[in-house]
C-alpha cells in the first residue's frame, strides 16, 4: 500500500507560510541593492524585521523584509544583532551607498576549466577578446599555490556593464534591474522575463558561463549552454558554431570588424589590412562551424 507524502510548509501562529512571493522578492533586492544591507555582500538571506515573521498576520510586506548575509543573518536570529539595527541599516542599505554588491569565485590554484555557453577552454590566458580587447581573460597567481585569476568586463544587449570580475572577485551594480544569487547561480536580468546574464559556479575546477546576452564595440554575442555561440560584427558578418573545444594558445577567441579567429589561427577575414595574429596558436576543435557575409564583394 503506497503512502502519499505530504510536502511540509512552515507557517507562523497566524498562519502565514514562510514562502516569500517571487514578486516580493524582487521588491526587496532592488530596494536594498541585491546585497547585504549592512555588509554589502552579495550572498544573503531575506530577513523579515517590521514585524518579525513569527508576528506576520496577514501577507509578506516589502517593506518590512530585508537582506542580510549569512553571518548577519546568523546574528539576528541568534539574539547578537537587534531589530533596531537592522532598520538603520535597512534605511541606508550597504550596497547601494557602494553602488555595487560583490563576492568571490572560488577557483582551483590548477588550470580550472571555463564554459562559455557550449565552448569550452582550458589553459587560455584570453577567452575572448573584442578588437583586441579582452573580455574575458584568466591569468596566473603571482603567488605560488595560489588560485588562478579571472577578470572579465560583461555587458547588456545595450551595451551596458552589467557584471564586472576583477581577479576572481565578482561585482554588480546596483543599477541594474535584477541581480539574483541563488545557490550556486547569478541571474541578472535588464527587464521582466529579460535575462542578459547566467553564471554557474562548480567550484573548484568549472566556471559556467550559462547565458551570456552583450553588445560592444558593434559585436553582438549571444550564447547558452543548449544553442550554438552567435556573433555579429559592425561589417554584417555574422559567426556561428554549435560547440568547440579550446585548450593553451594566448587568445581563444578574437572578433574584430575585419575578421575572426579562433585559437589564434584565421578563420575569416574581410580586407588585408587586417592586422597581423602575432599571438601563440592553441588546440581548437569546432563543431558545426558557419558563416555569412553581407559585404562578400568587399573581400579579398
Amino acid at each position: 500500500m503506497s503512502k502519499k507524502i505530504k510536502k511540509l510548509k512552515y507557517v507562523n501562529k497566524y498562519g502565514v507560510s514562510r514562502s516569500i512571493p517571487a514578486e516580493v522578492k524582487q521588491i526587496v533586492r532592488r530596494r536594498c541593492g541585491f546585497g547585504c544591507v549592512i555588509c554589502g555582500l552579495a550572498i544573503y538571506h531575506y530577513e523579515h524585521f517590521d514585524p518579525v515573521f513569527e508576528n506576520l498576520k496577514v501577507k509578506h510586506e516589502p517593506n518590512g523584509i530585508t537582506l542580510l548575509c549569512p553571518n548577519h543573518h546568523q546574528n539576528k536570529t541568534s539574539g547578537r544583532l537587534s531589530v533596531e539595527t537592522v532598520k538603520k541599516f535597512n534605511a541606508k542599505p550597504k550596497a547601494l551607498e557602494l553602488g555595487k554588491v560583490n563576492d568571490l569565485f572560488d577557483l582551483d590554484v590548477k588550470s580550472p576549466t571555463v564554459k562559455i555557453g557550449n565552448f569550452t577552454f582550458k589553459d587560455t590566458p584570453v577567452l575572448i577578446q573584442f578588437e583586441y580587447e579582452p573580455i574575458i581573460k584568466l591569468e596566473l597567481s603571482e603567488e605560488e599555490e595560489q588560485p588562478h585569476l579571472l577578470s572579465a568586463t560583461l555587458r547588456d544587449t545595450n551595451g551596458d556593464i552589467v557584471l564586472e570580475i576583477d581577479k576572481n572577485e565578482w561585482k554588480s551594480s546596483t543599477m541594474n534591474w535584477d541581480c539574483k544569487v541563488e545557490g550556486p547561480r547569478i541571474v541578472i536580468r535588464s527587464a521582466p522575463k529579460k535575462v542578459e546574464l547566467i553564471i554557474r559556479t562548480e567550484p573548484p575546477s568549472n566556471l559556467v558561463f550559462e547565458k551570456i546576452s552583450m553588445l560592444y564595440k558593434g559585436i553582438f554575442m549571444v550564447c547558452s549552454e543548449n544553442m550554438a555561440f552567435n556573433f555579429s560584427l559592425p561589417n554584417g558578418m555574422t559567426f556561428s558554431v554549435e560547440s568547440g573545444e579550446i585548450e593553451g594558445g594566448e587568445v581563444g577567441l578574437h572578433l574584430s570588424s575585419l575578421g575572426v579567429a579562433v585559437g589564434g589561427v584565421m578563420l575569416e577575414y574581410l580586407t588585408d589590412e587586417m592586422k597581423p595574429m602575432k599571438i601563440k596558436p592553441g588546440k581548437s576543435k569546432l563543431n558545426k562551424l558557419s558563416f555569412t557575409n553581407t559585404t562578400d564583394s568587399d573581400k579579398v
